[in-house]
């Protein structure tokens, strides 16, 4: 049987990437745009002391990305008054002098929106003080609040003590393409967590779930988000249902990650290997230890890392794209 024989103009594909972050793509020389979707990328926080190391994750994002990466950025902040008294954060206009692909509109913030998390939860721990503040459910909201502000399809949620290291495209274009799921996120190491350690799964109210005591932990730091998969299968009403279930009698403790898993069960994408490290009891980042972070998108969480020496870390322990 003859080889099939495409004709030469069949060939004739390429794409460019212009300033603003469209595909520009040639077939038989005629121009064909293709907008690229935004990467919504959203935090939540609350004090001013959490400000530093969120600035440090969104530095990080830029910092490992390709141009057109840049340009498809948009970052949401949730955060309150108290914490943001202008119109940008103060590190953001230095940001943007720096990159010359982002713009000053490629960041928005949401004042006040915390009163969207319930006031009844309750977090059976040391910890609960820092649990318990409504900036750390507030990821619950997010996906309607983007749905209805900015039209998003999708978003990827970073707690403030994330470190990007490599391009954010890749991971967030590809999650959620090949199963119908509504979150991906990475599976935490079994010595750090697994679902017996953080719920009681013996409980009579988690009859019916199809789960067990040795399942992995999701990291609930680190999110990608289906938006309309989301809302479709009204999870946010799923997670205020274990709050509450929480509240009166001991179901698990901590905060935000158990109702999430109650939530999803085991109905959720696993991201691929090493794409998110789990750095706890990790000091970030000799070189000696690189074989752990090498393929990493991000690394969580990060703690020990200054603002104001992102550079040094970088360039001389991660390596954070070569945009620095």
């Amino acid at each position: 049987m003859p080889a099939h024989r495409f004709p030469l103009s069949f060939f004739v594909l390429a794409t460019i990437t212009a300033t603003n972050g469209t595909n520009i793509t040639t077939h038989h020389g005629r121009l064909v745009s293709q907008v690229q979707p935004r990467i919504h990328v959203a935090y939540s926080y609350a004090g001013p002391s959490h400000d530093g190391r969120v600035s440090l994750s969104v530095r990080s994002v830029v910092a490992s990305a390709s141009a057109g990466t840049i340009r498809r950025l948009f970052f949401h902040i949730f955060t309150d008054s108290e914490t943001l008294r202008s119109r940008w954060p103060p590190w953001w206009p230095t940001l943007v002098e720096q990159y010359s692909d982002l713009s000053h509109e490629q960041l928005d913030h949401f004042l006040d929106m915390f009163h969207l998390v319930p006031p009844q939860r309750k977090v059976w721990s040391v910890w609960s003080a820092k649990l318990m503040h409504a900036s750390n459910f507030m990821r619950f909201y997010i996906p309607s609040v983007l749905a209805e502000r900015h039209h998003a399809d999708r978003l990827m949620y970073l707690d403030g003590d994330t470190l990007v290291v490599h391009d954010v495209a890749t991971l967030y274009d590809a999650a959620l393409t090949h199963s119908l799921h509504a979150v991906a996120s990475a599976k935490q190491l079994r010595k750090n967590c697994v679902w017996k350690k953080m719920i009681n799964v013996k409980d009579h109210r988690l009859q019916g779930l199809d789960v067990d005591g040795s399942d992995e932990c999701l990291t609930a730091s680190v999110m990608i988000v289906d938006v309309k998969r989301w809302r479709q299968r009204n999870i946010t009403a799923e997670v205020e249902r274990w709050i509450a279930s929480n509240v009166n009698e001991k179901l698990y403790y901590l905060g935000s990650m158990p109702p999430l898993m109650l939530a999803l069960g085991r109905e959720w994408e696993r991201l691929p290997t090493g794409a998110v490290v789990d750095m706890k009891g990790i000091k970030c980042c000799p070189k000696s230890q690189d074989v752990i972070w090498r393929h990493a998108v991000v690394l969580h969480p990060v703690k020990d890392v200054q603002e104001n020496a992102l550079g040094d870390y970088t360039t001389n322990t991660v390596r954070v794209g070569n945009r620095m």
